[in-house]
């Protein structure tokens, strides 16, 4: 099974991912699809550059981060993780951009999907909030964030985990 964690790596994720990846399986599901449903973010990236910068969340393990910044060539990109103590973990690496007109959330998962990135396409943006899918991908399929105000977002995951629903949301501090 593939998992990827999003947003990005809590230490339940972090758990979950070890108990479910098997990296190993030959039958492996397909790891990229196009969402029967296709949405489009008025402008592209520039619709998510709100996400710039750092958030986190404090947990009595550590802090799951996510970290963001444009680039020059017009995507957005960011890494998640777990702090704990003095030692950081990057989990992931994400790619935001524009593919074949759509935009596009690509996380890269340390030791999951061959390391290969799977891309999600997104297929709802309503004000702040965006949600990118990818059906053929059993854990997540769904990957949401919605901005709350400033300094605050939600980011969710769900998809099924051994043909169970499962779902996970994340409550992120922009730090100052």
């Amino acid at each position: 099974m593939n998992i990827i964690p999003r947003p990005i790596a809590t230490a339940a994720l972090l758990l979950l991912c070890c108990a479910c990846d098997n990296p190993g399986s030959e039958t492996e599901k397909p790891k990229t699809a196009t969402p029967p449903v296709e949405a489009t973010a008025p402008n592209g990236v520039e619709s998510m550059k709100w996400l710039e910068g750092w958030w986190q969340q404090v947990t009595p393990g550590g802090v799951i981060f996510e970290r963001w910044y444009a680039t020059e060539n017009g995507t957005l990109q960011g890494s998640g993780g777990f702090i704990k103590g003095t030692d950081t973990m990057i989990s992931e690496t994400i790619l935001v951009e524009v593919r074949d007109g759509k935009l596009h959330y690509i996380p890269t998962v340390k030791g999951q999907n061959n390391d290969e990135p799977v891309p999600f396409a997104l297929t709802s943006a309503v004000g702040d909030s965006f949600v990118f899918e990818n059906p053929a991908h059993d854990f997540p399929s769904k990957i949401t964030y919605r901005k709350k105000s400033n300094m605050e977002l939600v980011a969710s995951i769900s998809g099924n985990v051994n043909g169970k629903p499962q779902s996970e949301s994340f409550e992120l501090n922009k730090a100052p």
